[in-house]
């Protein structure tokens, strides 16, 4: 986008964007994915540190859920082992099925899957989708950052308040 070659994109990223125009399109709190003979799997919450010592399922390094949780955890002094990464957010709770870890994604990201089960956090942590386009987008641009803000929920444009 800083390099003109695309007027708007979808971000998950924790950090404002300088210098771009933002819509925060959702917020979403992370809830922790489980595989139905988990041992905490029915419970009505769980904590982080329940889950530090267990095999984590992820996205990727960089992508925003993960900059965002790896965040959180470091803030409250967590190290997890995450041996399985992905880079198709869907798959994770397949995965987690499968008994290769544990997850934490933002609800909103969830696809449901068989033999997986989402319990909320007892933490609060938020993830937030939004868009971003250059300060002075064109008309076709503004049409795309109307429309899909009308999709989603009543936006607000976080540069400039």
């Amino acid at each position: 986008m800083r390099q003109g070659r695309i007027d708007v994109a979808f971000v998950g990223l924790p950090d404002r964007q300088p210098g771009l125009l933002e819509r925060e399109l959702a917020v979403s709190p992370f809830v922790a994915l489980l595989a139905a003979s988990h041992p905490l799997a029915d419970r009505a919450e769980v904590s982080l540190t329940e889950l530090a010592d267990e095999q984590w399922v992820d996205a990727r390094a960089g992508f925003g859920n993960r900059v965002t949780l790896d965040r959180e955890l470091a803030a409250l002094g967590i190290v997890r082992h995450v041996p399985t990464e992905l880079s198709d957010l869907g798959e994770i709770p397949r995965f987690v099925a499968a008994r290769l870890g544990v997850s934490a994604l933002p609800e909103l990201t969830v696809i449901p899957a068989e033999g997986a089960v989402v319990v909320p956090l007892r933490e609060r942590i938020e993830w937030r989708l939004g868009m971003v386009a250059r300060p002075r987008p064109s008309a076709a641009a503004t049409a795309l950052l109307d429309l899909v803000s009308e999709r989603f929920a009543p936006s607000r444009t976080l540069e400039g308040r």
